[in-house]
């Protein structure tokens, strides 16, 4: 009798002592007050103006939360790191987060090919992470801890496509591709092709470039040559901005579409008047429009953040991404683990992220949270894309 009641002794300190463990089960990162969230951005290399403010988005957020008194009782800790958007720069940052840090799951991941670097340290160690980048090459083969919430790059190459022909009835169909050479450029570069050949449009050319590329006359020409009369971007800004430079200084105006990375009003301001008339795509509001949802998010941010400066659409979306992952933790209930928060992220359908951008899906063997696309189109005098259409889902 006094051995059994010896080792209930023991058994209870064990679990008084077991601080966070006893929540958690699988419990990196989680106690009975907290829950670790990590985030790797681009926060000073050549996507850092958007990276910047996407990180300001996921944080606001989480302090929003946060004053509403938490998850199930838990205050986020919201740790950001920068992964410069280069692979060698995020495997050593995932690294920090997991083994320094020891956060339970990642808000956001950025990039691709920063993604990609980790992939296998992801899956490896079972942590959840929501990717923000735009090729469905994360999503083939099925990688259960990543999910995604933004709509493929090759999932917009077919609303430009559905909108150059059967919106503008264009004619002259001669399609072309100026593209980073990278898994984000070629996911546009593989919708936009096939999308030419279903939609009957001729296939002139394609021009890949390097990522941070500068010089980029030897692309513009040789799609001038080539005859291109509608040509997709699917780059990032400043790579963007200077091919319409390019295209300005050879006397050659093609229709020109950018991808979702492409249509931040840095192009504008990089671009000059090359930019009149250059149109683009997005899965997600602009940070000018007038939603309820952008507002709270416009409140939210000059609170925590004090100024509204350097905001833009990822702002917008990296909130929604934070309100993602959120959701998945209160869904999972008290008792955290990892496998659990991948289970419950899995029950999301038809999610409204606050009229942010389309509703997110996911699913045991769906992680392309959301596919639909606006067509956009800069207005030059106000110096503000424009959405031309509603949300597009166009069939392929």
């Amino acid at each position: 009798m006094k051995r059994n009641v010896y080792i209930i002794g023991i058994c209870v300190i064990l679990l008084l002592s077991s601080g966070g463990y006893l929540y958690g089960g699988q419990t990196t990162g989680v106690t009975d007050k907290s829950i670790k969230i990590g985030c790797l951005v681009d926060l000073t290399g050549p996507s850092s103006f958007l990276g910047r403010s996407a990180n300001t988005g996921a944080e606001s957020y989480f302090k929003y939360i946060n004053d509403r008194g938490g998850i199930h009782g838990r205050k986020v800790m919201y740790v950001a790191e920068d992964n410069k958007y280069q692979p060698a720069t995020a495997v050593a940052g995932l690294k920090k987060l997991v083994y320094r840090d020891k956060i339970f799951a990642i808000c956001f991941s950025w990039g691709t090919v920063s993604t990609l670097a980790i992939t296998n340290d992801v899956e490896r160690d079972k942590i959840p992470t929501i990717y923000v980048g735009n090729s469905e090459s994360m999503l083939n083969p099925l990688r259960p801890y990543i999910f995604s919430f933004l709509t493929t790059y090759y999932r917009q190459a077919f609303t430009v496509a559905d909108y150059i022909v059967n919106t503008m009835k264009a004619k002259d169909l001669r399609f072309a591709c100026i593209y980073q050479d990278d898994e984000t450029g070629k996911s546009g570069l593989r919708g936009f092709k096939k999308a030419a050949k279903l939609n009957g449009a001729k296939w002139v050319g394609e021009a890949p470039h390097k990522r941070g590329a500068i010089n980029l006359t030897p692309q513009v020409l040789s799609l001038k040559k080539a005859g291109a009369t509608f040509i997709y971007l699917p780059s990032v800004t400043r790579q963007a901005a200077t091919i319409l430079k390019e295209a300005k200084k050879l006397d050659w105006h093609p229709q020109f579409f950018g991808a979702s990375a492409t249509t931040d009003k840095k192009v504008l301001e990089l671009a000059g008047n090359a930019s009149k008339g250059y149109m683009g795509c997005t899965y997600v509001v602009g940070w000018h429009e007038e939603i309820p949802g952008l507002d709270k998010v416009r409140r939210a941010v000059l609170k925590y953040h004090g100024t509204l400066k350097g905001m833009t659409d990822h702002t917008g979306s990296a909130w929604a991404g934070a309100m993602l992952i959120s959701e998945g933790l209160k869904r999972a209930g008290r008792s955290l683990t990892r496998d659990g928060l991948v289970h419950a992220l899995e029950t999301i359908k038809d999610f409204d992220p606050d009229g942010l951008m389309p509703p997110v899906t996911w699913g045991p063997n769906r992680r392309e949270g959301q596919i639909g696309t606006r067509i956009l189109k800069l207005d030059f005098e106000r110096k503000i894309f424009e959405p031309v259409t509603g949300w597009i889902i166009p069939e392929y």
